[in-house]
């Protein structure tokens, strides 16, 4: 089996893996010796490999079962001399019970916010509408919640996301006005700190009009 690029070759494996019932995830990858040019991409089933053993970190974490059971299933491509992907090793055989076709939309590789319900999900936003009332109608329009593509956490998250932005871009617009403010007026002083995802989190200013 031969693909034109590697994220063709992606795309197929997943395809297959949602109709076959399991998550996959990219796993090992090669490059040529001394240049940065890809040319082997592993992708292997989303329960490869074995869970974290260390108690401490299993206390802190909710627990979701055995996320990773020791699957083999895998898919590898290699990069040919005129440029293609190839299938150079499968092996289709797994250690655990696959998805049915109802559940498997629920697999992390399987979902998707798309560009259409993005705007839609801005749209339901500003209406207040929130996660919960927004994937119900996702759900109506799509014919049912396994053909919406995303769950209602995704949908949380991305409005999550949506408010991040929107606090960010205040924050810098509450800057650059100062900013702008000293620069006219050379009394006025600001100053201001940011956290280590470059939040605002304290502010402080003063003009000739302040009592020291």
């Amino acid at each position: 089996m031969c693909f034109d690029t590697v994220e063709d070759g992606e795309k197929f494996y997943t395809s297959y893996a949602r109709v076959a019932g399991f998550g996959v995830r990219k796993s090992t990858t090669k490059y040529r010796k001394g240049t940065e040019e890809l040319i082997k991409r592993d992708m292997v089933c989303a329960k490869e490999g074995f869970k974290n053993t260390d108690v401490d970190k299993q206390i802190r974490i909710r627990n979701r079962g055995h996320i990773r059971v020791g699957c083999k299933a895998r898919i590898q491509f290699w990069k040919t001399e005129d440029g293609k992907w190839i299938v150079h090793d499968f092996f289709e055989g797994h250690v655990h019970v696959l998805s049915t076709p109802r559940k498997t939309h629920l697999l992390r590789s399987h979902r998707e916010v798309t560009g259409t319900q993005k705007s839609l999900i801005h749209s339901f936003r500003e209406a207040n509408v929130g996660p919960s009332q927004t994937m119900t109608i996702l759900g109506m329009d799509s014919g049912g919640y396994d053909r919406v593509g995303c769950t209602e956490r995704d949908i949380r998250n991305y409005q999550g996301r949506i408010q991040n932005e929107i606090r960010e871009y205040d924050a810098q617009m509450f800057i650059n006005s100062f900013k702008e403010k000293a620069e006219m007026n050379h009394s006025f002083y600001f100053a201001y700190e940011v956290d280590e995802d470059n939040r605002l989190t304290h502010c402080f200013w003063a003009d000739e009009q302040c009592p020291f």
